[in-house]
Order: structure tokens, then C-alpha cells, then sequence
């Protein structure tokens, strides 16, 4: 069996349900991509939380909905102090989203502090990979930021394959060349790495997919999937370049979880033995079905189709 350890944060979303009501549920970039994650790949794939909560009702909360999702929680920490981040969505017309954030104290931050307290833990931990984002690295300070680099390095000498997408949120920076020393060895690190292509033109100015091609060639030496939404993906690897059209949608409702479910749904189709178009394929697909829902975790029997698809 396959499995997979994702390593941020969970955290209360808050959506419009109506102009006057907000609707409350769990989501947050490495959450979605759990969630997703496991509800493609089934029994097939065992998927891990590498996060923190606190001790309080609404992390129990959040607990008991990554079980209920079948998500393993043995390595969700809890803090005796903090709790969970909380975020606001926004959304406009066109289904482009925009955030306010309460997580300045979140449990998640203090992760790699408390797995540090559990060296059993840290030795049981051998998964097939380990996924992360730039939001991961971001909540975290520069300790924990060495810490998590040290617990890569220990996995990939376990034989774990490791997998980053940038993700890249300048609110959560201090500076540009702060995000750009960290994304140095992420990349550097990284099996597999996930950028979009409007993260690297913020950072690093690469306005075009050529310019992102030859960016990501300097910074990492893996596969790397480039994705630029409704205008496609581009594949590659020491070998070959290659690039998949994805079918637009018409109308967009949120795209709050795009990347995540597209990043999730490549992991499950890699797991199945897709080769790497069809998997592309398949989790532009996953991705178009989530942005035309409300809030990051559509209900389940909307992916029910692209469940048993790739399960056939």
C-alpha cells in the first residue's frame, strides 16, 4: 500500500452561505490535499496529517473530521495552549477568492517543536512520500523551518520520495529574498515539485511558461508540473518536456481548493500507475469539478464519477 504523509496546517473556513450567514468547516492547502487525496485513492492509499491542534472543542472537532474523512491523525499533535487558525473566503464574481486570516498563534506553528518531544515517532515515520507547500514553510519560523528540513532529509534517506508546491503567499513573508533562500532548498530537496506559474511570476518575475521552464530547471532536477490554470500544464524531467490543454470552465464558483485538488488527484493517479499525461489529465479534471462548488471540500458524491474512474 501506498501512503503518504502531508505535513502543514488545518484550519476553520469560513464561507458565505447566504449574505447574512457563514458557513464553518476545515479545509487550509495541505488539509484539502489530504482530504482529496484520500477520498480518490480509497483503501489503496494510507494518508497522514503531520499538523498541530490544540486541546480544545473545535480541534477535537477538526479531529474527528480527518477520521471521519479517513485521513490518519496519529501524527496530528496537540498543543496544551494554542488552537487551530481560522480564515475567511471572498468571493468575487468570477469565482477568484480572496482571504483574511486569524493564525498568527495557530497549534500549527509549533509542529516541529512538538514532534521534536516524540523521537519514537519520528523513527516509526517511513512513508512512500511526503508532500509539502509553501504555506508550510511560511508558519513556520526559521527553527522549525530547519527542523522540517532535517525530517526530509532523514525520509529521503528512508527511500521517501518528497513533493513541494510552492504555493506562494506574500501576506505569510517576511520579504521576497526570505521566501526565495527557503524555496532554495525546498526545490533543491524535491523529487516532484507543483508550481503554478502566477506563484513564480510573483516571486521570481517569470511571466511566461518559457521563462518558468528555465526557472524551474535551475532550482530543482526532478519532475516538475507547471500548472497555469485554464491555459494548461507543462510536464518535465531530466529527459522530456511536454505540455496537457485542460478543458476551461465556464463558469467558475470558487477556486479556493484548485491547486489542492489538482495536486491530491495527481498523487492518487500516480499511485494507480498513471504515467504522467494521463494523470495530469485526470487531476485537471478532479480540479475542475472542485471550482464549481462553495468552499474547498465539495461533498463527496460530487467526485463520485472521477472516484470510480480511476478505480476502473
Amino acid at each position: 500500500m501506498t501512503s503518504t504523509l502531508i505535513i502543514g496546517e488545518s484550519m476553520v473556513e469560513l464561507t458565505h452561505h447566504t449574505d447574512d450567514l457563514l458557513r464553518k468547516s476545515f479545509a487550509g492547502d495541505t488539509h484539502s490535499a489530504a482530504v482529496y487525496l484520500k477520498r480518490l485513492a480509497g483503501d489503496s492509499e494510507d494518508v497522514s496529517l503531520l499538523s498541530a491542534v490544540g486541546l480544545d472543542g473545535l480541534s477535537n472537532e477538526l479531529i474527528e473530521a480527518l477520521n471521519k474523512e479517513g485521513v490518519s491523525t496519529h501524527t496530528v499533535l496537540q498543543h496544551p495552549t494554542r488552537t487551530i487558525g481560522l480564515y475567511m473566503v471572498h468571493t468575487d464574481s468570477l469565482g477568484e477568492r480572496s482571504f483574511q486570516y486569524w493564525r498568527s498563534l495557530s497549534a500549527a506553528r509549533a509542529t516541529m517543536a512538538l514532534l521534536e518531544q516524540q523521537p519514537a515517532l519520528v523513527a516509526d515515520l517511513a512513508p512512500t512520500r511526503v508532500f509539502f507547500s509553501g504555506i508550510t514553510l511560511a508558519i513556520f519560523d526559521s527553527t522549525a523551518r530547519a527542523q522540517l528540513r532535517e525530517l526530509l532529509e532523514q525520509l529521503k534517506m528512508r527511500g521517501t520520495q518528497v513533493i513541494f508546491d510552492p504555493n506562494y503567499r506574500p501576506a505569510l513573508w517576511q520579504n521576497e529574498e526570505e521566501t526565495k533562500a527557503e524555496y532554495l532548498w525546498a526545490f533543491a530537496i524535491s523529487d516532484v515539485v507543483l508550481p503554478g506559474l502566477d506563484d513564480l511570476n510573483k516571486l521570481y518575475g517569470t511571466s511566461s511558461m518559457q521563462s518558468a521552464v528555465a526557472l524551474v530547471k535551475t532550482l530543482c532536477c526532478g519532475e516538475a508540473i507547471i500548472k497555469n490554470g485554464e491555459h494548461g500544464v507543462t510536464y518535465l524531467n531530466a529527459d522530456t518536456q511536454f505540455s496537457v490543454e485542460v478543458a476551461p470552465v465556464a463558469k467558475p464558483v470558487d477556486t479556493t481548493a484548485a491547486g489542492d485538488s489538482f495536486n491530491a488527484a495527481l498523487m492518487a493517479a500516480r499511485s494507480k500507475g498513471l504515467p504522467p499525461k494521463q494523470a495530469i489529465e485526470f487531476a485537471a479534471s478532479v480540479a475542475a469539478i472542485v471550482i464549481q462548488h462553495k468552499g474547498a471540500i465539495i461533498p463527496r458524491a460530487e467526485l463520485q464519477h472521477a472516484i470510480s474512474q480511476l478505480n476502473t
